[in-house]
């Protein structure tokens, strides 16, 4: 990427966020022509500003740099990426709980759907079997808890 490319993307991305030159320089305790210099590729940001470039525009260096990794991996949008940061900053013990909540989520969401599945299917079975009237009986005759009323 040639610094003007990399200027014009820090440019479109800090207009995005609705900063002025000014403003990202002072965030980043540059000078304020520091930022101009960039987007206009007279200089280019060190590898620790690019870093910080990405913290406070709250993007990744991929697209900060326009490095693109293919259709099937999404950027995250500002709130996204919130979360994720949020997430990254969790001690190790919470990010633990957090991990397993999602993980209990996952499973529970999958087992939903099968079970779901597996009622349409024993639903259209009893259906064809002209079972549906007594089947209706049965369950209005059993509990939640499994005890005959």
């Amino acid at each position: 990427m040639s610094e003007s490319e990399l200027g014009s993307r820090i440019c479109m991305l800090r207009e995005k966020k609705g900063m002025l030159q000014k403003q990202l320089a002072q965030m980043m305790g540059l000078k304020g022509n520091s930022i101009s210099n960039w987007e206009n590729g007279v200089s280019h940001p060190s590898a620790a500003q690019i870093t910080q470039l990405c913290g406070v525009l709250n993007v990744s260096a991929d697209v900060l740099l326009g490095i693109d990794r293919g259709a099937a991996e999404k950027t995250l949008d500002t709130f996204e990426q919130s979360l994720v940061n949020t997430y990254r900053a969790l001690p190790s013990d919470i990010a633990g709980c957090v991990r397993i909540l999602a993980i209990t989520w996952q499973n529970t969401h999958y087992r939903l759907a099968e079970t779901e599945q597996f009622l349409a299917a024993a639903e259209q079975l009893l259906q064809s079997h002209n079972l549906q009237d007594e089947w209706a009986e049965e369950k209005a005759g059993i509990k939640f808890n499994g005890d005959a009323q």
